[in-house]
């Protein structure tokens, strides 16, 4: 569009055919159904949230509603420039009374998706924020909230440009007015353009690899694991989008068949938007699965219902209430164990001499051990058990 199109030569164009031209006429199908498939799994994650049972309302999805909205604003633009041939002709077959609504319908559709992706992009680093909260790991805190920073910082600043490329803005689309007549400044922005496309590619890959180290260490079960990798490799077919839809906006700065060119940006923009939401709910997904679907697993007969969480580290759907521990609570000889039904205390060997005791060796994740302490039942009645077993050892190797 203005400051992207490149010179064209007009006596190079065909003739124009108007009655019967070659056309693609899916987009709306297309845009549609995947919109639809994106909204369940939003649907599904408010739905659990606002019963508590996956974590809970927050912040995440306070970007995660504007995000999803924008989606569905950004289906209609793009269903709109289909129905009205902006993009399903060549513009040799595009009647020129057409142009300005397709540059407006361009312009329009720029500005909702850097909002849209942006929002949730920032819903996906906040719910990050979620799995650590509580660990009072800074380097990790530090790298969330500079992503989000840099995000909102990103879209801001291309969000302006796109506002400010035309002086005034309304050129942008006004230009192709051929009654129009009022002078404009366009800037060049095909550099602009390749720039923006980087710079999202990036943000989506350190989106994607930051849970990656994240859960290093963590002491999961195989098949929480394999739900892991699930969700990451996923989120690698959003990369894979936003390649192609970088890709295709580069190129259609330098063709002539703006039309044409431009029905496969709107193609990848819709498929990279959609597999973002999908991946942001996924977590909620298997919650859903277990917990209505009964797939993958159910709480035995003896739990009680408890909220589930869609956190990354904690995929049980039936988890116990979690309590906070620390070393002081847990020594050799008094051993504190938490239920949900009450407390209960375990003695062992208060007649030995703790300095004829050997050391307990616990081979626990080494984030148990950090100033916060054992922070969950299991970890708790692991270290139990290592402590038990080496204080056993202990005492039968004691003369007498």
């Amino acid at each position: 569009m203005p400051g992207n199109l490149p010179d064209v030569n007009f006596s190079s164009w065909p003739t124009p055919n108007y009655v019967d031209p070659e056309e693609r006429i899916w987009m709306p199908a297309y845009s549609i159904t995947l919109t639809v498939a994106s909204s369940i799994p939003v649907f599904i994650r408010l739905f659990l949230r606002s019963r508590n049972e996956g974590g809970g309302l927050g912040l995440d999805d306070v970007f995660l509603v504007p995000g999803w909205l924008l989606n569905i604003g950004f289906t209609t633009v793009a269903s709109y420039a289909s129905y009205h041939t902006f993009v399903t002709r060549h513009v040799w077959d595009t009647p020129p009374v057409l142009f300005e609504g397709d540059a407006l319908n361009a312009w329009i559709s720029q500005i909702l998706f850097l909002l849209g992706p942006g929002c949730v992009k920032i819903s996906v680093l906040l719910f990050y924020r979620r799995i650590q909260a509580g660990t009072f790991n800074r380097r990790w805190l530090w790298c969330i909230y500079g992503a989000i920073w840099l995000t909102v910082a990103f879209t801001l600043a291309f969000l302006l440009a796109l506002v400010f490329n035309c002086q005034p803005t309304r050129a942008y689309w006004k230009l192709y007015d051929f009654s129009w007549n009022e002078e404009y400044k366009c800037a060049k922005t095909t550099a602009i353009n390749l720039v923006a496309g980087l710079i999202s590619l990036i943000a989506d890959m350190y989106a994607i690899g930051l849970p990656c180290f994240m859960v290093q260490g963590l002491k999961m079960r195989r098949r929480e694991k394999i739900t892991m990798n699930a969700v990451f490799l996923l989120s690698l077919s959003v990369v894979g989008a936003g390649s192609a839809r970088t890709w295709a906006f580069f190129t259609f700065a330098s063709d002539s068949n703006v039309t044409w060119s431009g029905f496969w940006v709107f193609f990848y923009c819709v498929l990279e938007y959609n597999l973002m939401l999908i991946c942001a709910c996924a977590p909620s997904l298997r919650v859903f699965a277990i917990r209505y679907l009964h797939m993958g697993g159910a709480a035995t007969a003896s739990q009680k219902p408890a909220a589930a969480t869609d956190d990354l580290t904690s995929m049980d759907p039936h988890p116990q209430p979690m309590h906070r521990f620390r070393h002081s609570d847990a020594s050799l000889f008094s051993f504190r164990t938490y239920r949900s039904g009450g407390k209960s205390r375990v003695r062992v060997n208060e007649h030995a001499e703790e300095a004829q005791l050997v050391p307990p060796t616990p081979t626990l994740p080494p984030e148990v051990y950090q100033p916060d302490g054992i922070r969950t039942p299991k970890h708790y009645e692991e270290y139990v058990l290592q402590v038990l077993e080496t204080s056993r050892k202990s005492v039968s190797d004691l003369p007498g």
